[in-house]
């Protein structure tokens, strides 16, 4: 995935077989959901910046390119989102690994230039997914400390206005949940 050029129809192949392992059996990926979220936010590079899927299988006949860009386009679709959705799925030690490796990718991608904030807004989604989970994992220090970590250092990069709006809108969302846990266990 980190080489649009030489991305063949097997590599291809391999990601629909990683996002079907996903949304069937998302407990066998344990520790290696740094490098399935990963996947998953280079795809969505990939799809999503027309310079770069121009790219994709160079030297190859367009009809070869064509196929291959629509696939990916495909996986980029609802296949990808299923990751983020079925966390809810995942036993409490999974989705604070999950978590982590989320936050983990989503800090290299606000390192690159221009700054990308695709997991960061996913991080976003997930909380609001596993809303349900708050008494059970949310309350717990390992994955607060790690949430509130990564966006206290996401806060440090609010020059720009995107990052300002995300931001505030994972700050809204997170000051409702403080008001619901409140009002729910006083």
């Amino acid at each position: 995935m980190h080489a649009p050029k030489e991305m063949r129809s097997k590599n291809v192949e391999a990601l629909r077989t990683l996002l079907i392992l996903c949304d069937s059996d998302m407990n066998a990926l344990q520790d290696t959901w740094n490098a399935v979220l990963e996947c998953v936010s280079r795809l969505e590079f990939i799809t999503s910046t027309p310079s770069i899927s121009a790219t994709v299988m160079q030297g190859s006949n367009q009809i070869s390119k064509d196929a291959v860009v629509q696939s990916l386009r495909e996986l980029a679709g609802k296949p990808a989102e299923q990751v983020f959705m079925n966390s809810v799925k995942l036993p409490s030690d999974s989705v604070v690994e999950f978590f982590t490796a989320l936050c983990g990718v989503s800090a290299e991608e606000l390192k690159q230039t221009p700054a990308r904030v695709f997991s960061l807004q996913k991080l976003v989604e997930i909380s609001y997914y596993n809303m349900a989970r708050i008494r059970m994992v949310y309350l717990l220090p390992t994955v607060s400390c790690i949430i509130f970590i990564h966006h206290f250092s996401v806060s440090c990069l609010t020059f720009a206005s995107f990052f300002c709006s995300l931001y505030f809108e994972l700050l809204d969302f997170l000051l409702l949940l403080i008001f619901y846990l409140n009002a729910l266990f006083p």
